[in-house]
């Protein structure tokens, strides 16, 4: 309910803020146990499957024009 009645740019804003899944930020540390609950199943991820990830992300990105969530 609350993100239908939110305006599109501060979902978009929202979305971008947003890690990538397997994607590791400078400033990790400060992120919500939350953000890193969400990303605790990359944290053994092999090179290949991260790598695999972040063309995923990339794709979904150019297909949709934001973050996969």
């Amino acid at each position: 309910t609350i993100w239908k009645a939110m305006p599109e740019r501060e979902c978009l804003a929202a979305f971008a803020a947003h890690p990538r899944l397997g994607e590791k930020r400078a400033g990790a540390d400060r992120e919500s146990s939350w953000s890193k609950g969400e990303q605790s199943g990359t944290a053994a991820a092999t090179k290949e499957t991260l790598d695999a990830l972040a063309d995923a992300n990339r794709s979904y990105e150019t297909k949709f024009g934001f973050v996969f969530l």
